[in-house]
């Protein structure tokens, strides 16, 4: 049985990026071979936290329906042959590490990482020659998006750091507040019982209101 590579983050490639919620979406692929866009047959590995292998993906909606808040939207991507939609992590900042939806997948396509366990400099980068046509993941933001060719989507660069942001994995890793490096509690805060599923920041107890659906 086909199944997510648990090791995709030091096997695979970053190859391109797509428009989040909050934050872009790494897109992940053996090679710049294995991927080409939506529209195509080859989408790779999106998200990182929250992971769904796009290749393997049927659109059974267990996922979506199975997370208490609410990181997955569909999104169209016509001609693959496993689905024309995917669960896509639009939301993936606000993953609690609950691993609900990692657990219902059917065809074992999710898979949850915590950000703590994130090496920012696992993955090795693809080839400048063979990534012209991608989207760079170094490439600093700018206004307009990356030239696409045929029905792939728009997919935009990496956002520049914040200014106290950490060098790792930078999904939920500094308090809103304090600015200061942090991973937020997952489940209950010490301090706190009935906090869950909120984040509280360790430096400064500064708490992050997390959206119920």
């Amino acid at each position: 049985m086909t199944e997510i590579d648990k090791n995709f983050m030091t096997t695979y490639a970053k190859v391109a990026t797509h428009d989040g919620d909050d934050e872009p979406i790494q897109i992940w692929a053996k090679d710049t071979k294995s991927y080409s866009g939506v529209g195509t047959d080859k989408l790779g590995i999106w998200g990182s936290v929250v992971a769904v292998d796009f290749d393997i993906c049927v659109a059974d909606g267990a996922c979506i329906d199975a997370c208490p808040v609410d990181v997955y939207d569909w999104i169209d991507t016509p001609n693959h042959p496993a689905s024309d939609k995917k669960a896509i992590m639009v939301r993936e900042p606000d993953c609690i590490i609950c691993r609900a939806c990692e657990e219902v997948c059917p065809v074992v396509a999710v898979l949850i990482t915590d950000p703590g366990d994130i090496d920012s400099e696992a993955a090795p980068e693809p080839d400048a020659e063979e990534a012209k046509d991608e989207t760079p993941v170094d490439a600093p933001a700018t206004d307009s998006v990356a030239a696409t060719s045929g029905s792939q989507m728009p997919l935009t660069p990496v956002m520049q750091p914040k200014p106290h942001s950490y060098t790792g994995y930078k999904q939920n890793s500094y308090c809103v507040n304090c600015g200061k490096y942090t991973f937020h509690w997952h489940g209950a805060s010490p301090n706190d019982p009935d906090l869950y599923p909120n984040y509280e920041c360790k430096d400064c107890g500064y708490v992050r209101k997390i959206k119920i659906s």
